[in-house]
């Protein structure tokens, strides 16, 4: 996910650097799709991140909880 975002943070960017390049409706709109694209990135970066963070700490936990687990059955041996 990162990288789609990273991706979609230089789309926007290069589009907006065509906006140079054209008469000004055209021109405007390529700078109106650029800026949406990054605030596309953004919000996908940030969803990518509470992805992550929702995934990964109850992993951490799981894996916790499973060590202690483990370890109380070589102490019952």
């Amino acid at each position: 996910m990162a990288e789609l975002g990273q991706s979609l943070l230089d789309f926007g960017k290069a589009v907006k650097l065509l906006r140079t390049c054209k008469g000004e409706p055209t021109g405007k709109a390529f700078s109106d799709l650029g800026t949406k694209s990054e605030l596309l990135s953004i919000k996908l970066q940030k969803v990518a991140q509470q992805v992550l963070m929702n995934f990964e700490e109850p992993l951490k936990d799981y894996v916790r909880y499973f060590k202690v687990i483990f370890s109380s059955f070589f102490l019952w041996d």
